[in-house]
């Protein structure tokens, strides 16, 4: 269901009942048959989802170490805003006025997930960088079919939070909570980093493509090195996503027919 973009867009959505809510605004309605148009526009805040199955404890710590670099990259508290999500990990957002004009941008989850590689910590999901209709939060104050809710927290509670805290914290909907608003204090170093990644995006167009099958099947017999070496992840440098690489092997071994 689409709705014009607005400062006041969640509490928008929420009088309508909605339960979630693209984290990007879209420039265009986005059907199933455009889920990957080149010419879509987003914009909205840099984002990482965290989430590290089975240990929460190791969510959290990732989160921390995550909000530690941005940090050390100059951007100021107010510029980010955290999130407990409810079921077993961290939200975290950027203002994306803090390395770029604010505008619409193509290719804008793209940029993103190159951002996301070159500030890498454990757990990082990297499949919500996904173009078309995008990739959606749930909006804070609604209940999860578990009971929880994802919440909105201050940095002061992510330095002292824990599984058991996180637990009390998203127990209870923060109906009157809100961050701070955006500063939008540029870093130059994220300005960088937003730069260089819009090239990796670009030259990602460029180079992507579905090989034919036919090419894949006459590996399928004779695995090489490259792929074996990909499926014993012990192999894999450590800044790598485990997520990423997954999926790549994944979609071989289908599409080659091992």
């Amino acid at each position: 269901n689409p709705i014009t973009d607005s400062d006041d867009v969640e509490n928008l959505v929420l009088d309508k009942r909605a339960r979630k809510l693209t984290i990007l605004s879209v420039s265009e309605l986005v059907n199933d048959d455009s889920t990957d148009k080149l010419d879509l526009s987003y914009k909205g805040p840099l984002y990482f989802d965290i989430d590290i199955k089975g240990d929460l404890d190791a969510a959290i710590d990732s989160c921390k170490r995550l909000v530690e670099n941005l940090l050390e990259r100059g951007v100021v508290k107010n510029d980010i805003r955290l999130f407990c999500s409810g079921s077993k990990g961290m939200h975290v957002l950027v203002s994306q006025k803090v390395f770029s004009n604010g505008r619409a941008q193509k290719r804008l989850p793209w940029i993103y997930r190159e951002m996301a590689l070159s500030m890498f910590v454990p757990g990082v999901d990297f499949q919500v960088y996904s173009t078309g209709r995008g990739n959606s939060f749930r909006i804070t104050g609604v209940q999860r079919a578990d009971g929880a809710y994802r919440t909105p927290i201050s940095y002061d509670e992510l330095e002292g939070l824990t599984s058991d805290s996180y637990k009390e914290i998203c127990a209870t909907p923060r109906v009157n909570y809100r961050h701070p608003a955006w500063a939008d204090e540029k870093s130059i170093d994220m300005e960088v980093l937003y730069e260089g990644a819009k090239l990796k995006a670009a030259k990602r167009q460029r180079v992507a493509g579905a090989l034919p099958e036919a090419s894949l099947k006459k590996i399928s017999n004779d695995i090489p090195n490259c792929l074996a070496m990909l499926a014993d992840f012990k192999q894999v440098p450590s800044e790598k996503a485990f997520n990423a690489v997954a999926m790549q092997v994944g979609i071989l071994i289908a599409r080659s027919g091992m």
